[in-house]
């Protein structure tokens, strides 16, 4: 378990982002009628692989500024060679 709060702001960004791609996906042919083929082809496949396109930069983006915090807000370990201070 992550100890860190942005190592949970990563895990937290990775999720929505794979919760909103899986989502948007799967709901992008729903506005077509039944029985219209090329839209379901246009918004279901060629739709979902531009939606995939879109947000995964975004997501990576997000993934490397939050990725930066988890690198910059750790704790420095002093080696102090036993001495107290």
């Amino acid at each position: 378990m992550p100890r860190r709060k942005a190592s949970w702001a990563i895990w937290v960004w990775t999720a929505i982002m794979a919760l909103s791609t899986i989502l948007t996906v799967t709901n992008a042919s729903n506005g077509c009628p039944s029985e219209d083929s090329l839209c379901e082809l246009i918004f279901g496949s060629i739709g979902g692989i531009i939606i995939v396109m879109m947000l995964v930069p975004v997501w990576f983006i997000g993934f490397i500024v939050t990725l930066l915090i988890w690198l910059l807000t750790r704790q420095k370990k002093t080696d102090t060679h036993g001495l107290r201070e």
